[in-house]
């Protein structure tokens, strides 16, 4: 809050009204004010905003500064300039950001010549000053006016990445010659004007979209004020996607752990990869029949167990030990862990032998079928005669039993293949997908034979395998040189 008169601070509670209806925007599935024609390509970006509780220096905050000024208004002409952005410099009467990499820094303030908002897109210079900001009289419900909280929605968009959904060719001879990057929205001449009701009558249609249902009006990415209600697939992924294309910018905002479990013959090792900023990590042995810690390291992203080590040895004997990470966001105040699966001694028998190996393994194929419907379970692709019996629109080999992300809605996805284990034993299998997914397992080479290993029936993260119960499968005896086939659905 950058204030320069009373009215300009506006209170701690409406700032939280506004934070409170950015979580509702970008983690709501409802489609309020969405017409049938447009509802089924509404999508939640799933992001959620929390106000920090530590600011950079590790201290205790409620993530909301307050800075008096003697500037009477900002102008927004340096906007796309962040480094010379005067309501971001402290020498110019502004504040400076909090680590951007870190943090959403939102200035709230008086923003001259009629602006409400503005926002950097991933792409601008100088991302160690990229932010939003709004102007004091559209940030939060203070009068019950839903308009006020729209506009911050829509400036975080744009820090995501998205564009105004009519391509911002309003301008150019030819107004519909420019793109949003989304597929699944209309094309658009122009910004939605707003009638003197502030009620805007469906459909509306222009020269880019001149038939019913018309423009998405409705659309986050518009100027439809109390309208505006909904994003889409597309452009959910677009908002995702600008996390990992743009690693300065936005990369610390992934809140997804991912942890690579592997044994090798006389070790077990366990890899964690997080994007968090600062991060405090904890690593655990724990006694997975009796929970307590056998041994712990601060710090370490990888750790390694020798089947050799004394305090394995001694202190476990032949029971099953799990390793956990706990990792601290250290601005949220805030844990989460990420644990392995149960192993014990029995795992590490393999030390010192050769892997048996199988003859005619053949590779790994990957079938996807676009633009399917028929309902979206796996028994809906099984049944549907336009599915899997058909030719698929996608096929291929791959060298990792894993299929590509973010391709597409409205499709089904087959994996196939043979495992072949090294050693005989106990196995157990995890799967993950977007959305319902099915892993299945031959008792041997043949598909005639397969049984349902492990499922769930919602999206996950990518490679978040302990989100459901079922993701896992029971341990399953495999013999050393056989051929089993295997099967991963997703639709």
């Amino acid at each position: 809050m950058v204030h320069n008169t009373a009215a300009q601070n506006i209170s701690d509670a409406q700032i939280r009204t506004q934070i409170a209806f950015l979580n509702q925007a970008f983690n709501s599935n409802s489609t309020r004010n969405v017409p049938q024609a447009f509802g089924m390509v509404a999508a939640s970006p799933n992001f959620r905003f929390e106000l920090a509780c530590r600011d950079p220096q590790g201290n205790l905050t409620t993530g909301i500064r307050r800075v008096e000024t003697n500037t009477t208004s900002f102008s927004p002409n340096q906007a796309n300039t962040p480094n010379q952005d005067p309501i971001k410099l402290s020498n110019s009467g502004g504040t400076d950001p909090w680590n951007t990499a870190e943090y959403l820094n939102i200035w709230v303030c008086n923003i001259a010549g009629g602006v409400i908002g503005y926002a950097n897109f991933p792409n601008d210079p100088s991302p160690e000053r990229h932010g939003v900001v709004m102007d004091f009289r559209f940030f939060g419900n203070g009068s019950g006016n839903i308009t006020r909280n729209t506009v911050l929605v829509h400036e975080v968009g744009h820090y995501f990445n998205l564009i105004h959904i009519w391509g911002d060719d309003q301008n150019l001879p030819d107004m519909c010659s420019r793109t949003d990057f989304c597929g699944d929205t209309p094309n658009q001449a122009g910004s939605t004007a707003i009638p003197a009701s502030g009620v805007i009558p469906f459909p509306q249609t222009d020269i880019c979209s001149p038939t019913a249902p018309g423009v998405m009006f409705m659309n986050y990415m518009d100027y439809s004020g109390d309208e505006m209600a909904m994003f889409t697939s597309d452009q959910r992924w677009r908002m995702r996607s600008s996390i990992e294309s743009f690693p300065t910018a936005r990369r610390g905002f992934d809140n997804n752990m991912y942890v690579t479990f592997n044994a090798n013959n006389c070790t077990y090792t366990a890899s964690l990869t997080t994007y968090f900023n600062n991060p405090e990590i904890l690593c655990k042995v724990v006694n997975a029949a009796n929970p307590s810690i056998v041994y712990y390291s601060h710090g370490n992203t990888t750790f390694t167990i020798d089947w050799q080590n004394s305090w394995y040895a001694n202190d476990i004997g032949n029971n099953a030990v799990k390793i956990i990470y706990e990792v601290t966001q250290r601005a949220l105040c805030r844990t989460l862990t990420i644990e392995s699966y149960p192993f014990s001694r029995s795992d590490f028998t393999g030390c010192g032998t050769t892997p048996s190996t199988c003859a005619n393994t053949g590779s790994i194929s990957y079938d996807r079928w676009n633009n399917i419907g028929g309902g979206s379970t796996i028994q809906d692709l099984r049944n549907n005669t336009n599915n899997l019996q058909n030719a698929p629109t996608v096929s291929q080999n791959l060298s990792v039993f894993q299929a590509p992300s973010n391709i597409c809605d409205y499709c089904g996805t087959r994996i196939r293949g043979y495992v072949c284990p090294p050693t005989s034993g106990n196995y157990t299998f995890w799967v993950e997908g977007d959305d319902n997914t099915e892993l299945w397992l031959s008792t041997t080479d043949q598909p005639a034979n397969v049984q349902r290993i492990a499922y769930h029936n919602d999206w996950t993260g990518s490679l978040e395998w302990s989100k459901y119960g079922t993701q896992q499968s029971a341990p399953i005896n495999l013999q050393a040189g056989q051929r089993y086939y295997i099967e991963a659905l997703v639709k």
